[in-house]
């Protein structure tokens, strides 16, 4: 089934559900972000441990090392979802996948159980911005 039409900001980002996909024994959510939130203004403790950890170094390798960083944090923790439900089923991620550039990525993010039949609504949640989904 298709998303919802709406997209959801995320410091200077745009989150779409494309669409949602319902198996036997799990859901599965296809999303698209772009552009890209700020890294910095999504983890900004983080980045401000990355500018204390470099402190006293050269500037070019101080500003290589923040890049560094950050890209880790984009690539192992930007794209991290949870969801949830108006029943309260306990779901678990069970795969991901992403992929993209040009400051937009793509992906899919599936979770263990598939939805209970009473359910009518699971919410996706993307570092605090919440994404209800109709069922």
């Amino acid at each position: 089934m298709l998303g919802p039409d709406a997209e959801f900001d995320l410091h200077g980002g745009k989150l779409r559900v494309l669409a949602v996909d319902i198996y036997d024994t799990t859901i599965d959510i296809r999303w698209r972000v772009g552009p890209e939130p700020d890294v910095a203004a999504v983890f900004p403790s983080e980045v401000a441990q990355l500018v204390h950890d470099t402190e006293g170094t050269d500037d070019w390798a101080a500003e290589e090392l923040q890049t560094k960083g950050k890209q880790r944090l984009h690539v192992r923790r930007l794209f991290r979802f949870q969801l949830s439900d108006d029943v309260g089923t306990e779901y678990m991620s069970s795969g991901a996948s992403s992929g993209g550039g040009g400051g937009e990525t793509t992906g899919n993010a599936t979770f263990a159980p598939a939805p209970p039949q009473d359910a009518s609504v699971v919410t996706l949640t993307w570092h605090g911005v919440e994404v209800p989904i109709p069922l």
